[in-house]
């Protein structure tokens, strides 16, 4: 990803790590499940509805959409590591994150995504990233994946923090 091209703020935030498998293509399941797809919790026949039942069966259907992801997990069974792979974030933004990392990774490959905090409260943040970049270095690599699938509420999550984290940066300076 070219840096004119980016739309959302980046920005390093300490304990950010990302777990992750590398998805093969042939798979079906490229995307985040979407409860929505399949129907709508809105009652047939009701257009107005009230706002606050809006809320609460916008916040309903998000549940559903992470517990169908977490059950797709669960169903692939115990005997094994839900993600493979386990690097530190270098950076992120609502568009993507950058990580080091020493897998081989090539552009174009599709990541499951799984981006947590070691430390704090941060939900875990669930996404279909696309590798966009490898930078190769000594050690290991920088790799800059572009999030091709993410719950919009997770995004919001991600801008928010990383607006938080700068004001917090800018406050620091300013002492």
């Amino acid at each position: 990803m070219v840096d004119d091209k980016r739309q959302y703020l980046r920005i390093h935030i300490p304990g950010l790590i990302v777990k992750y498998n590398i998805i093969d293509t042939d798979e079906n399941t490229l995307w985040l499940p979407r409860r929505h797809q399949i129907y709508t919790m809105i009652p047939e026949g009701i257009e107005d509805l009230e706002p606050v039942f809006q809320v609460i069966l916008d916040r309903l259907e998000r549940i559903e959409n992470k517990i169908d992801h977490l059950l797709q997990w669960v169903g692939r069974g115990f005997d094994h590591k839900i993600f493979q792979y386990e690097d530190p974030i270098v950076d992120i933004s609502g568009g993507g994150i950058s990580i080091n990392t020493k897998t081989d990774l090539e552009v174009g490959m599709l990541l499951e995504l799984c981006i947590m905090s070691k430390i704090g409260d941060l939900s875990p943040i669930f996404a279909i990233g696309r590798v966009c970049r490898v930078v190769k270095e000594k050690n290991n690599n920088v790799v800059g994946i572009e999030f091709e699938d993410i719950y919009e509420e997770d995004r919001q999550a991600i801008v928010r923090m990383v607006f938080h984290a700068e004001r917090k940066l800018r406050r620091k300076k300013q002492d």
